[in-house]
Protein backbone atom coordinates (compact mmCIF):
# COMPACT_ATOMS: atom_id res chain seq x y z
CA UNK A 1 0.00 0.00 0.00
CA UNK A 2 2.79 2.42 0.88
CA UNK A 3 4.59 1.69 -2.40
CA UNK A 4 1.39 2.70 -4.20
CA UNK A 5 1.42 6.04 -2.38
CA UNK A 6 -1.80 5.38 -0.44
CA UNK A 7 -2.19 6.69 3.10
CA UNK A 8 -1.75 4.09 5.86
CA UNK A 9 -1.84 3.89 9.62
CA UNK A 10 1.56 4.55 11.15
CA UNK A 11 1.25 1.61 13.55
CA UNK A 12 2.88 -1.71 12.60
CA UNK A 13 0.72 -4.01 10.48
CA UNK A 14 -0.19 -7.19 12.37
CA UNK A 15 -1.99 -9.70 10.16
CA UNK A 16 -4.30 -11.93 12.16
CA UNK A 17 -7.19 -14.34 12.08
CA UNK A 18 -9.89 -13.65 14.64
CA UNK A 19 -11.08 -16.95 16.10
CA UNK A 20 -13.40 -15.59 18.77
CA UNK A 21 -14.47 -12.45 20.54
CA UNK A 22 -15.24 -12.45 24.24
CA UNK A 23 -17.89 -10.53 26.08
CA UNK A 24 -16.99 -7.59 28.29
CA UNK A 25 -15.64 -7.89 30.88
CA UNK A 26 -13.25 -10.14 29.01
CA UNK A 27 -13.03 -13.71 30.32
CA UNK A 28 -9.63 -15.22 31.10
CA UNK A 29 -8.77 -17.00 27.83
CA UNK A 30 -5.25 -18.02 28.87
CA UNK A 31 -6.24 -21.66 29.58
CA UNK A 32 -7.69 -21.96 26.06
CA UNK A 33 -4.63 -20.34 24.51
CA UNK A 34 -2.40 -22.76 26.41
CA UNK A 35 -4.50 -25.75 25.33
CA UNK A 36 -4.17 -24.74 21.66
CA UNK A 37 -0.49 -23.76 21.82
CA UNK A 38 0.76 -26.78 19.86
CA UNK A 39 -2.22 -27.05 17.49
CA UNK A 40 -1.08 -27.08 13.87
CA UNK A 41 -4.22 -28.07 11.97
CA UNK A 42 -4.28 -29.59 8.51
CA UNK A 43 -2.96 -27.96 5.35
CA UNK A 44 -5.65 -26.52 3.09
CA UNK A 45 -5.44 -24.99 -0.37
CA UNK A 46 -6.13 -21.27 -0.67
CA UNK A 47 -7.99 -20.66 -3.93
CA UNK A 48 -8.52 -16.92 -3.63
CA UNK A 49 -7.53 -13.84 -1.68
CA UNK A 50 -10.38 -11.75 -0.29
CA UNK A 51 -10.54 -8.25 1.09
CA UNK A 52 -13.14 -8.48 3.86
CA UNK A 53 -14.73 -5.77 5.98
CA UNK A 54 -15.91 -6.73 9.48
CA UNK A 55 -18.85 -4.75 10.83
CA UNK A 56 -18.98 -5.49 14.54
CA UNK A 57 -22.52 -5.70 15.90
CA UNK A 58 -24.17 -5.56 12.44
CA UNK A 59 -24.85 -9.31 12.10
CA UNK A 60 -27.59 -11.52 13.55
CA UNK A 61 -27.80 -11.18 17.32
CA UNK A 62 -25.37 -8.25 17.18
CA UNK A 63 -22.55 -10.53 15.98
CA UNK A 64 -20.03 -9.41 13.39
CA UNK A 65 -21.10 -9.17 9.77
CA UNK A 66 -18.33 -9.97 7.29
CA UNK A 67 -18.62 -8.47 3.83
CA UNK A 68 -16.33 -9.44 0.94
CA UNK A 69 -15.32 -6.22 -0.81
CA UNK A 70 -13.21 -7.84 -3.52
CA UNK A 71 -11.65 -11.22 -4.36
CA UNK A 72 -8.75 -12.33 -6.54
CA UNK A 73 -8.07 -15.90 -7.70
CA UNK A 74 -4.79 -17.48 -6.68
CA UNK A 75 -3.32 -19.36 -9.60
CA UNK A 76 -0.14 -20.69 -8.02
CA UNK A 77 1.91 -18.82 -10.64
CA UNK A 78 4.23 -15.96 -9.81
CA UNK A 79 3.20 -12.59 -11.29
CA UNK A 80 5.06 -11.50 -14.41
Amino acid sequence: VRRCGLPTDQRPYRPHLTLARGAKPAPDLRPLVAALQDFAGRPWPATDLRLVRSLLGAGPGRTALHETLSAWPLTGRAPH
